[in-house]
């Protein structure tokens, strides 16, 4: 038996899969319905957002563009000073 945490879970038998259903036959001459819509449409369409939700959608977009631009900005000066931060901790190995 299995040490640690795995010990202490009761044995289960292993998951059966059912079968697929059958899919839908075309007869001959006759077409599936399909709505025109549902061909037509790309997306789902969603219940009204408030404006509340939204504004807070876009606070957190401005957020994520900040922190982003606030990152490549550190890395600019990272790579800039490189030579400078690799010598110092060249000096703090030796």
């Amino acid at each position: 038996m299995a040490a640690g945490v795995w010990g202490l879970r009761p044995h289960r038998a292993p998951a059966e899969w059912l079968p697929a259903p059958p899919a839908p036959r075309q007869q001959d001459g006759v077409r599936l319905k399909r709505s025109a819509t549902q061909a037509t449409r790309l997306c789902i369409s969603l219940p009204a957002e408030p404006i509340f939700e939204k504004g807070l959608l876009g606070l957190l977009v401005l957020a994520g563009v900040i922190g982003i631009g606030y990152g490549f900005s550190c890395l600019v000066d990272l790579v800039q000073n490189w030579a400078l931060v690799n010598a110092s901790i060249g000096r703090m190995i030796n």
